[in-house]
C-alpha cells in the first residue's frame, strides 16, 4: 500500500510540474521565434503558455512512464508488481480519461498561439542564401533601404557587384519560423534533442488528429501507450539495476521511433523506411486498419513490442527460477 501512495503521489507531481516545465519552455521558444535583435526582447506569453500545454502534457504522458520505472528500479524496496500496476492505470486513465477533456477544453476556450513576423531591424549584418545583408532603415510597412553583398565578393571587386536597396522587401527563407535568422544562427539545437522533439511533435500532432477522428480511432491511437508500459517487464530482468535502467530507456525510445516513423512520412522520408510504408500501403488496402486509421502499420508494430516486451519478462522469470535448481 505504502508503494502505491508514493507512485501515486510521485506522478501527479510530475504531471503536472512536468508539463508546466514542458509548456514554459515552449513559451520561452515562441518567445526566441519572435524576438528581433535590436528590439525588446518579450519571452512571457500567456497564450504561448497555453499552447504549451497542449504540447507539454501530451510529451510528459508520453516519457513520464519511464520515469516512473526508473524510480521503481532505484527503490529496491518497492514492491514493484503493485508500482506497475499502479502506474499503467494512472498512465491509461491520463490518456483515456483526461486527455481527450483537455483536448476538448483546449480546442473550445483556448487560442493557439503562432509565429509572429516581425519586422528586421536596421544596423546589423544578416547572412542569407550566399548574400550578407545590411539594412541602413527599415520601414513600419517591412520595406528596407541598404545593401546586398555577394558573400563570396573578392577583394579586388568593384561597387558594381553591390546590391542597392532601396524601399525593397526582403525574404530570408533561411530563418525558417523565426522572425530574425540571426537569432536562428545563435540558437543552435544537438542533433539528437532535435531529433527527439520532431518525434515527440509527431506522435503529439497523431493524437490530436486521432481525437478530433473519433473515439474508437483515439483508443487505437493509445495502444502507443500500451507499449510503453510494456516496459514494465523489463524491471527485473538482470541483478544490476543499471542495466534494467538501460533496458527499459532503449525500449522506450525504440517504441517512440518507431511509431514516430510510423505517423512522420514527410519528415522521415528517406529511402531506409520506405519499406515501412510500403507494407502500411498494402495493410490499408487489405483493409487491415479496419477503416478506422490511416496507418494501420503502427497497430501491428505496437502489438509485437507488447508481445516481445512481455516474452522478455516471461522467459527471464522462468530462467531466473530454474536457476536455483540447476545449482542444486
Amino acid at each position: 500500500m505504502r508503494t502505491v501512495f508514493s507512485v501515486l503521489i510521485t506522478y501527479i507531481i510530475f504531471l503536472i510540474f512536468g508539463a508546466a516545465a514542458c509548456a514554459a519552455i515552449v513559451m520561452l521558444f515562441y518567445g526566441c521565434l519572435n524576438f528581433v535583435v535590436g528590439q525588446p526582447l518579450n519571452l512571457f506569453s500567456a497564450s504561448s503558455f497555453l499552447f504549451g500545454l497542449k504540447v507539454g502534457i501530451p510529451v510528459i504522458a508520453m516519457v513520464l512512464p519511464m520515469f516512473m520505472f526508473f524510480s521503481l528500479i532505484r527503490h529496491s524496496h518497492k514492491n514493484k508488481i503493485a508500482g506497475s500496476i499502479c502506474i499503467c492505470i494512472l498512465s491509461l486513465g491520463t490518456w483515456i480519461g483526461l486527455m481527450p477533456l483537455f483536448y476538448t477544453y483546449y480546442d473550445t476556450y483556448v487560442k493557439s498561439a503562432q509565429p509572429q513576423s516581425n519586422h528586421l531591424s536596421s544596423g546589423y549584418f544578416r547572412k542569407s542564401q550566399d548574400k550578407i545583408y545590411y539594412f541602413t532603415y527599415v520601414a513600419p510597412d517591412g520595406k528596407v533601404d541598404g545593401l546586398a553583398i555577394p558573400e563570396n565578393l573578392e577583394m579586388n571587386e568593384d561597387f558594381s557587384t553591390y546590391e542597392i536597396l532601396n524601399g525593397s522587401r526582403i525574404e530570408m527563407p533561411d530563418a525558417d519560423y523565426f522572425s530574425d535568422i540571426l537569432v536562428k544562427q545563435t540558437i543552435d539545437v544537438p542533433v539528437v534533442l532535435n531529433q527527439a522533439i520532431n518525434d515527440f511533435a509527431i506522435l503529439t500532432s497523431a493524437g490530436i488528429r486521432a481525437h478530433k477522428a473519433g473515439f474508437i480511432q483515439y483508443l487505437l491511437f493509445c495502444l502507443i501507450i500500451v507499449a510503453l508500459l510494456s516496459c514494465c517487464s523489463l524491471l527485473t530482468f538482470s541483478q544490476w539495476r543499471l542495466i534494467n535502467v538501460l533496458l527499459v530507456f532503449v525500449g522506450t525510445t525504440i517504441t517512440v521511433k518507431l511509431n514516430a516513423i510510423c505517423f512522420g512520412r514527410i519528415y522521415y522520408g528517406s529511402s531506409w523506411v520506405n519499406f515501412i510504408y510500403d507494407i502500411n500501403t498494402k495493410l490499408y488496402e487489405a483493409g487491415a486498419g479496419f477503416g478506422l486509421v490511416e496507418q494501420p502499420v503502427f497497430l501491428y508494430i505496437n502489438l509485437v513490442i507488447i508481445v516481445v516486451f512481455a516474452l522478455m519478462g516471461i522467459i527471464n522469470k522462468a530462467v531466473s527460477k530454474t536457476k536455483p535448481q540447476e545449482d542444486d
